[in-house]
């Protein structure tokens, strides 16, 4: 007669449950068609070491943007859901924001390289050397003054995981530097 009784309290406790489920999947369904203004304001209310901060403040912290998604990708849980959805239109807008700089970028390329391919070469002359002065009017002329482009945020995790390794390769060359030093200055073993 217990074993009964705990039957139909699991059984109910399956069907809240399951309730449960079908009210988080709404839930789901509504941030997944949330607008980043909307999410821009939203405070992070789960971790410990950002909770509080407005998704807008998190735009400059790249890394952690980064091993969230990675890290979080697959999770249903609601507020996790809803900073991947931040993340995911924060780089959507900024990938049209390169789409849109970028055509103006291969213009002002092109433009260089044709005006350098335009403008007559100078005789080297081994005598006079050119003052980094000259160089730097040269570089000047040759460029428009009104053209502006956006930085090329794309290559900035690239750039970062490589410095990242390379200051891991430095580290253990110093260890067995260090290593080396110390075996030829340790008093030899009998």
């Amino acid at each position: 007669m217990a074993s009964s009784q705990s039957f139909d309290q699991l059984a109910d406790r399956l069907r809240r449950l399951s309730l449960n489920e079908g009210a988080n999947q709404e839930t789901l369904h509504e941030i997944k068609n949330m607008k980043l203004e909307d999410l821009k304001s939203c405070v992070i209310d789960f971790g410990k070491a950002h909770v509080g901060k407005k998704y807008q403040d998190m735009i400059s912290e790249t890394r952690y943007l980064t091993w969230f998604a990675d890290t979080y990708r697959a999770s249903q849980k609601p507020s996790h859901v809803k900073f991947l959805r931040f993340i995911e239109l924060h780089v959507t807008q900024i990938e049209q924001q390169m789409s849109q700089a970028r055509p103006k970028t291969m213009a002002k390329a092109k433009a260089t390289a044709k005006a350098k391919a335009q403008m007559p070469e100078r005789q080297h002359d081994p005598w006079h050397q050119t003052s980094s002065e000259e160089e730097d009017v040269e570089t000047l002329d040759a460029e428009p003054w009104n053209t502006i482009t956006e930085p090329d945020f794309s290559m900035e995790p690239v750039v970062q995981s490589r410095m990242d390794h390379l200051e891991n390769m430095m580290n253990q060359i110093l260890m067995h530097l260090n290593q080396g030093h110390q075996a030829l200055n340790s008093p030899a073993a009998p």
